[in-house]
């Protein structure tokens, strides 16, 4: 039923072309955009997300429905703002087109969440990216060293990749043909309604499926990890029935997981997780963090934020969402376990009352975790207290199907909560969240 309200979602048709050493990504996009803004546009604005992550992406070339457009380079590159040549009007669609390349690097920037690595290479948002027009403006806000960078609206892809033969191509979506000529092979897929359109490419990686209903896991990772990839996919199923059961359907046919030597546990994308080498072996924090990412494809990908001034809204509530799987699958002596260091991370911040709800900048070094990740985990346990584990739950479902593909923010989650409990709760957010702003 989302996809009734999806007409006039941004339409992406990508054709990507990676060279055999790995070292250029060259493309073209053609976007479809309609104004859903209540404003007349006299500009849009496109994300070059790789120059905010340490590879360097250009765009040659630049055309509104045919006509090469002026555009102009901001925030350090990450920001392309192209001038249209009649002004847009609320309703009206337009198709701009582009010819880019992007020269792949390895870097420590964005987690290493993009770039070149022995035997993968990690491609997040490899293409322009439409921003997001709010409150009388384009977003160009620059991504904060900490946190995730992408705010998208929910949009459909048809991409073409082509690339080395005998290489696996991971990606959102779904692959629709495969072709292979030349030492190359060509692979078409769809995706959609997805925030952004994730690609990887691995060599000698071990592939392990798993079933659960309609939905098939997929797992990347080295032959050495076969063991630790294995008990992965269970763990990522049990988090994926009892999500979807609880909160609402997953959404997708398909569920991947490759491993990627990132600096964080995991990073999550619309239908696939990057999860760090490292990360197989530490039986620590394994299992958390894989329900972590496996959350957000509800508080992130279904459910869109401000992921750099909102960050909270995504990472606190995944944080509860692998709480309550603890709860269900893993002995009590975990779950408190779990609790425990998140309180123990949180109580040993620099300002332990720091509100939760603040931008990812505000947070200094270790701020960060400690308050968004800690103190918002115990922000939605407060919530569950308030409210009762029924109504608790009631109050999910109904946010995550109300906004279905759309954003939120504080006042929405608030919102949706007080309807269910016919409630005040604006004191309990301003003591944890902050004021709204």
């Amino acid at each position: 039923a989302a996809l009734a309200g999806l007409e006039d979602a941004p339409v992406y048709q990508l054709e990507l072309s990676l060279d055999d050493a790995w070292e250029t990504l060259s493309g073209r996009a053609e976007i479809r955009y309609t104004n859903t803004t209540p404003d007349a546009l006299d500009t849009i604005v496109l994300r070059l997300n790789p120059n905010a992550l340490g590879s360097r992406m250009s765009v040659s070339r630049l055309e509104v429905e045919g006509w090469a457009m002026p555009s102009a380079l901001e925030q350090e590159d990450t920001v392309l703002r192209v001038t249209l040549n009649a002004t847009l009007l609320p309703g009206e669609a337009v198709t701009l087109s582009a010819d880019f390349t992007i020269s792949l690097r390895s870097s420590a920037l964005g987690y290493g969440r993009f770039g070149r690595y022995d035997e993968v290479l990690s491609l997040p948002d490899a293409y322009p990216v439409l921003s997001v027009y709010r409150d009388g403006a384009w977003d160009t806000d620059f991504p904060a060293s900490q946190g995730d960078p992408l705010v998208a609206e929910a949009a459909f892809y048809l991409a073409r990749v082509t690339l080395p033969a005998g290489q696996d191509l991971i990606a959102s979506g779904r692959v629709l043909e495969r072709s292979e000529a030349g030492g190359r092979q060509s692979v078409t897929l769809a995706a959609g309604p997805a925030r952004d359109l994730y690609l990887a490419v691995a060599e000698g990686y071990l592939l392990q499926s798993l079933s659960l209903g309609e939905t098939v896991l997929h797992s990347y990772a080295p032959p050495e990890l076969s063991r630790e990839a294995a008990e992965g996919l269970s763990i990522a199923a049990q988090a994926l029935e009892l999500f979807s059961e609880r909160f609402g359907a997953y959404p997708y046919r398909e569920l991947e997981f490759v491993a990627v030597p990132v600096r964080a546990g995991g990073i999550e994308y619309p239908g696939v997780i990057n999860l760090a080498n490292g990360l197989y072996r530490d039986a620590g924090i394994f299992a958390s963090v894989i329900v972590h990412e496996v959350a957000h494809q509800w508080a992130f990908n279904l459910v869109g934020s401000d992921q750099i001034s909102e960050p909270w809204l995504d990472e606190a509530l995944a944080q509860y969402l692998t709480l309550r799987y603890q709860e269900a699958f893993t002995p009590t002596a975990l779950a408190l376990g779990y609790l425990n260091y998140w309180r123990g991370l949180w109580q040993s911040a620099e300002n332990p009352n720091q509100a939760v709800g603040l931008p990812v900048a505000a947070y200094e070094g270790g701020a960060y975790s400690a308050i968004v990740y800690g103190r918002g985990l115990f922000f939605f346990r407060e919530l569950e207290r308030e409210l009762g584990r029924e109504t608790m739950d009631a109050f999910l479902r109904r946010y995550f199907e109300r906004y279905a593909w759309g954003f939120a923010d504080r006042r929405a989650l608030e919102a949706e909560a007080e309807a269910v409990c016919g409630c005040d709760l604006t004191p309990l957010f301003d003591a944890w969240v902050g004021e709204a702003r």
